[in-house]
């Protein structure tokens, strides 16, 4: 979880941890993750998983699962993958111009999509993968996006359901590009410009 729900007063950035040192692709993330989605036996960062889109469903693949297909959905533009802490997977996407959260909710105990609109760029992580985090319930999935000029987040913990301010005065030239824990444990947030 983001101390506070807020950024650090002072900026730590450091390299990204693998495979958040990847760039993504609008259509390709990569997130650490177990061993078999819903099996957090072995932990959370047991081999890279790569989400996709194949045209019409959106994926993941591991090297110990393959292709999986997790959903069906046309028209797919962007996409960002990531897991709880129980292995669900949790999908921010694009489709047909709407942005949606497809994520494991528990009261229901099923996969459900939420729709989110008038933001843009939506991307999730698990902000700390280690065991000793998970073991303590301090970490947590992170839904960050922008809307207009500002950047915002949502946690699991809150169902997505609360949102909270990280910053103003993003500039319209800079694309949300990434997101995903640094080689100093902290949650890094990484904008390049639009070409």
């Amino acid at each position: 979880m983001l101390p506070n729900q807020r950024l650090s007063a002072s900026p730590v950035a450091a390299p990204y941890l693998i495979p958040d040192d990847t760039d993504p692709a609008e259509l390709i993330d990569y997130e650490y993750g177990g061993i078999a989605i819903r099996d957090p036996s072995q932990g959370l960062r047991v081999q890279v998983w790569t989400f996709g889109y194949d045209g019409a469903n959106v994926t993941a693949h591991s090297p110990a699962t393959g292709t999986i297909t997790l959903f069906p959905k046309a028209s797919v533009t962007h996409l960002s993958g990531a897991f709880d802490q129980n292995m669900n997977p949790v999908v921010a996407f694009v489709a047909g111009g709407t942005p949606s959260l497809w994520w494991f909710d528990t009261l229901s105990l099923s996969q459900v999509f939420t729709d989110f609109p008038g933001i843009s760029t939506p991307r999730v992580t698990m902000d700390d993968k280690r065991s000793t985090q998970t073991r303590t319930n301090a970490n947590d999935v992170i839904f960050a996006y922008l809307r207009g000029e500002s950047l915002y987040f949502r946690a699991q913990r809150d169902r997505y359901g609360i949102e909270y301010h990280l910053s103003d005065g993003i500039n319209a030239n800079y694309r949300f590009a990434q997101m995903g824990m640094n080689s100093v444990n902290r949650v890094q947030f990484k904008f390049e410009p639009l070409t």
